[in-house]
């Protein structure tokens, strides 16, 4: 008889012995912990700390045998455990593995180990160029899958931030989570980055109304796509008060009906679905009945919810909403800039979100503008615009122009001219922010910048590819006590050339201009 999945728990069920007497009863228990500890391995490596995990070496286990089906093991010396071969086809699934105590699991492109629990507790490593597959995977440290052989199949659930700050951090390989069990922010923090591979939580079932899939349950939750795939069935983003983040800025995320912020039964949860820029590939949702509370609705945002997009020189990624199903918008609605600034063409309905024909139930946002953009509150008009009382001054900027107006940290004006444009702006610095900060906030924009390190006119920008038209927009607003409140388009256009070239050519002009 198989006795190793009792738990010492089990002998609170039975009262203490008097002193110098062992019932029978408790005798058998006794044996059975005994048997149980016989089942449970303790990585030692051979020479320790380090070693390779076969199915039948012994030498690197403590006990001289090595592990075999259903038996737990314990990885926690601080050494490496090396998986260089199929550990499934023989000795088969492992019952609990834990990795802990800064050791290190790595299972190479040959190597095969699958579980019914794995825990990678505080300070432990997965080195995963394999395949691993537990039926729940719970992560407690950080974790980088970056090889593209990486295999990460869980059968039930993933939950990260369970018992522990846990983190994700993909950019290559496959993770599949197979239960519909996909959890970020358990009972401590956690977070998942998504820069390459893909990602693919399965569809639930028609029948199936629980919300078991979430970024932010009890503790805050995060994820952050940059790239690869997402195919995330149905998401919800913040499921408690506790918060959850979803911000996409590239890749691209299919599959999915989103739930921000809690649901009708739950008044606290919050949570904020992101689109960072224009980088992203693909934003789009499923037409899909599932039940429950949110019905069939192919996006669901309650009133504690917020939407919120940052423009870069491209403008956002819409989201592209599954068609002839209903679509609810109760919350926030952001609308800023990525960085400091961007050159915009004209915005049109589209611009956010496009959808088919026939979603019903759409309410109004409760309207919060942010920056220098002002927003409608419903589906059919579902736009962003400039907003006309920041923009700082009506003509098109032109060869020569220069133009004052009432200092602002965010505004907006229409350019005059087709091709490179340097600019000179007359910047200030009234608080805690220095020229370096707003020189690399412009950088982070796609802008080159430059320290004019004069007076008004102390900073240099260049627009290049510019259109008659375009509108340049910047905010500012994140930097203390940053305003403009003059700008002028240099008369002279340096020579095409590299980079360096052209900074050099610019500020040659510039010093042209102030002699």
């Amino acid at each position: 008889m198989t006795t190793h999945t009792l738990h010492t728990t089990r002998t609170t069920h039975f009262a203490r012995p008097a002193c110098g007497r062992v019932t029978p009863l408790v005798v058998v228990v006794l044996g059975l912990l005994i048997h149980e500890a016989g089942a449970t391995k303790y990585w030692q490596g051979n020479p320790a700390p380090d070693g390779v995990w076969t199915a039948s070496d012994g030498s690197v286990w403590q006990g001289g045998t090595a592990p075999v089906a259903g038996e737990y093991v314990y990885i926690s010396n601080g050494g490496t455990a090396t998986v260089s071969s199929d550990l499934i086809s023989s000795p088969g699934g492992y019952d609990q593995l834990f990795v802990q105590n800064g050791s290190t699991l790595a299972i190479t492109a040959a190597g095969r180990v699958q579980s019914t629990w794995t825990w990678l507790n505080a300070g432990s490593t997965l080195d995963l160029a394999g395949y691993l597959s537990p039926n729940d995977l719970h992560v407690r440290t950080a974790v980088v899958i970056s090889s593209p052989t990486a295999d990460l199949l869980d059968r039930s659930s993933i939950q990260i931030g369970d018992g522990g700050v846990g983190s994700i951090v993909q950019s290559d390989g496959s993770v599949a989570q197979n239960g519909r069990n996909f959890q970020v922010g358990m009972s401590a923090a956690g977070s998942y980055t998504l820069s390459g591979g893909s990602l693919t939580v399965p569809d639930y079932s028609p029948n199936d109304a629980g919300f078991n899939s979430w970024i932010g349950g009890d503790s805050y939750g995060s994820l952050n796509q940059s790239g690869g795939t997402a195919n995330l069935s149905v998401l919800h983003v913040g499921k408690t008060a506790a918060g959850g983040l979803y911000d996409i800025s590239g890749g691209s995320l299919t599959g999915a009906a989103l739930v921000i912020g809690g649901d009708p039964t739950n008044s606290t949860g919050v949570g904020t679905f992101r689109v960072t820029g224009s980088d992203a590939a693909t934003i789009s949702t499923v037409a899909y009945w599932w039940g429950g509370p949110i019905g069939s609705n192919t996006f669901y945002q309650t009133e504690r919810g917020t939407l919120e997009y940052l423009f870069d020189a491209g403008g956002v990624t819409p989201i592209s909403l599954a068609t002839d199903r209903p679509v609810t918008l109760g919350g926030t609605l952001n609308v800023g800039i990525e960085g400091g600034a961007v050159l915009l063409p004209s915005i049109t309905p589209e611009t956010l979100m496009t959808y088919g024909s026939g979603q019903a139930g759409a309410t109004d946002f409760a309207l919060k503008n942010t920056g220098v953009f002002t927003t409608t509150k419903n589906l059919t008009s579902y736009t962003a615009q400039l907003d006309p009382a920041r923009q700082a001054f009506t003509a098109p900027l032109a060869l020569g122009s220069n133009e004052t107006f009432t200092p602002a940290a965010a505004g907006w004006f229409e350019m005059g001219t087709d091709g490179l444009v340097p600019l000179e702006v007359a910047a200030s610095l009234g608080g805690s922010a220095t020229m370096p900060d707003l020189l690399n906030l412009l950088a982070a924009s796609g802008f080159n910048a430059f320290d004019l390190g004069g007076s008004p006119y102390n900073l240099g920008i260049e627009v290049p590819g510019t259109a008659a038209g375009n509108l340049f927009a910047w905010d500012f607003s994140r930097l203390d006590g940053v305003t403009v409140n003059a700008v002028r388009y240099l008369p002279e256009i340096p020579e095409p050339g590299t980079l360096a070239v052209l900074a050099c050519g610019l500020g040659l002009a510039l010093r042209r201009r102030r002699s």
